[in-house]
């Protein structure tokens, strides 16, 4: 890796990571090694000598003196190769080259490390926050999970704040909201974040992207309320037939303005399904961000339920009543397509069980 300042060699072998060069920590590891062992200027200078004339014996030469252990020479490594790949993060607009070769170092100088881990263990020591506001810019930036995140997670060992944080990630929340619910500091959210991000388990929402995942989940939640309230429709219909329309449209009219203004057009019409999912969506995009419209069209419909819930009470009694809640419940239940969002359907279920014990009180 090259850039107009350094270059950075990181050899591999058998896709492991065994040494790294270009950045010199070796100067700093012999100004330690005289400070502590007493050695005099002439002492230094000749270890000098060597870092300079022969890099790759310097480990041996350290060890065959006592003036470091062998397992201290291999810390130094494994520290010398995790400085130069946090570097190698840092190289912004670095050219990047390949080439096979036999590995020519002695064995005292590499290591045998795991690259994933290695690179795991890298970023979590980077201490500079900075590197991490080109790809985290600001708390209103949303990711989501990639769709080769499934595959990818399984051999990239997270901790459990790491996971914790991953699996907040839904395509909806922002970056505020995130840090928000963890409690963590900022900088260690961004830095999990730019974790992720590395290893391509999770990816920055586009504007655009944004608005088809919004769509996306808008029409689900439609499309479930409205089987919801055909449970409604039905029960009421066999009581009253086409008195039916008129309570729907009062309860429509009893709604909060917003919840009024995105069901102008709300029919409970099959052959009007597909218009009237378009005209919702199309009002709800264009209000705040998608965390706030999904909030307002659910608390609408749940909203609507409850209206509708009362008004059969009032008109065909408690009885009735329960027994179009507990039906809904059990469709939530039963019907497949329902139980593939579970948080979805414990939300839904919890309000239509708060909605028996209100008409039974």
């Amino acid at each position: 890796m090259k850039d107009s300042q350094k270059a950075i060699r990181v050899y591999l072998q058998s896709g492991h990571v065994v040494y790294a060069e270009g950045i010199d920590k070796d100067s700093q590891l012999l100004k330690e090694i005289a400070a502590k062992k007493k050695l005099d200027q002439a002492q230094l200078n000749e270890l000098k000598t060597i870092k300079e004339k022969d890099p790759h014996s310097l480990g041996e030469n350290l060890i065959q003196r006592k003036l470091i252990s062998k397992q201290v020479w291999e810390k130094f490594l494994e520290l010398k190769i995790k400085h130069i790949l946090a570097t190698a993060f840092k190289m912004e607009t670095a050219d990047l080259g390949f080439s096979e070769s036999e590995l020519k170092i002695a064995r005292i100088n590499y290591l045998d490390s795991n690259i994933v881990q290695l690179l795991l263990d890298t970023i979590r020591g980077i201490k500079d926050l900075g590197l991490f506001k080109k790809y985290i810019p600001g708390d209103n930036i949303v990711f989501t999970p990639s769709e080769d995140s499934g595959g990818l997670k399984i051999n990239i060992p997270l901790s459990p704040s790491e996971q914790a944080l991953f699996s907040m990630i839904d395509g909806q929340k922002t970056v505020g909201e995130i840090t928000a619910d963890t409690g963590m500091e900022k900088g260690d959210v961004h830095k999990t974040l730019y974790l992720l991000l590395c290893f391509d388990l999770i990816e920055a929402m586009t504007e655009e992207s944004q608005k088809e995942e919004g769509a996306d989940q808008y029409f689900e939640i439609i499309n479930l309320y409205l089987d919801l309230l055909r449970i409604i429709e039905t029960y009421f219909k066999k009581e009253v037939g086409r008195e039916f329309e008129n309570i729907f449209n009062t309860c429509k009219g009893e709604l909060p303005d917003q919840s009024k203004e995105i069901f102008q057009s709300l029919s409970l019409s099959l052959d009007l399904q597909k218009d009237v999912i378009r005209d919702i969506v199309s009002r709800i995009t264009k209000i705040g961000t998608m965390t706030e419209g999904r909030l307002l069209l659910l608390s609408s419909f749940n909203k609507l339920i409850f209206l509708l819930i009362m008004r059969m009470k009032k008109v065909l009694g408690t009885g009735l009543a329960e027994n179009t809640l507990n039906e809904m419940m059990n469709v939530l239940q039963y019907v497949e397509k329902y139980r593939q969002d579970a948080d979805m359907m414990n939300y839904i279920k919890g309000n239509l069980e708060d909605y028996l014990k209100q008409i039974k009180s």
